[in-house]
């Protein structure tokens, strides 16, 4: 892959933090970046530089897998989701109270003016598993 798109799926700080796609596949699979490969490596050269992408499967996931659609749901709504700091928009998502949204961030450790984009997958899965109805994930 390209390299600094290598790391920003693999999540690498200060390079844009984690995607969609990883926050939606962190539970059962981690990603890291596992070497950079020159552009003068390749023929013809590219623009930019590669790396080496590795995809896990997790030996004890954070989650069950009968959790993935409406935990996948969940981190899109997230994602996609409108206001002005983190717990307006998982109330938003999760579509509780903001309380109830805060409570559910406190829990994961997460700072309620954080983005999306700077939550670990322990921190995505904790914070989905404490919101209401998610009794550790049942679909």
């Amino acid at each position: 892959v390209q390299g600094a798109r290598g790391e920003r799926v693999a999540g690498r700080a200060g390079v844009g933090g984690q995607t969609r796609m990883t926050a939606q596949s962190g539970p059962w699979f981690s990603f890291g970046l596992h070497g950079r490969i020159p552009r003068s490596g390749f023929t013809p050269a590219p623009s930019v530089d590669g790396g080496i992408l590795t995809i896990t499967r997790r030996d004890d996931p954070l989650l069950p897998a009968r959790a993935r659609r409406s935990y996948e749901r969940f981190v899109a709504a997230v994602f996609s989701g409108r206001g002005r700091s983190l717990d307006h928009i998982v109330a938003g998502a999760a579509r509780i109270d903001r309380r109830l949204a805060r409570n559910a961030l406190a829990r994961a450790g997460v700072a309620h003016r954080m983005l999306p984009r700077d939550l670990t997958a322990p921190q995505w899965a904790e914070m989905w598993m404490s919101l209401p109805g998610n009794e550790r994930g049942a679909d």
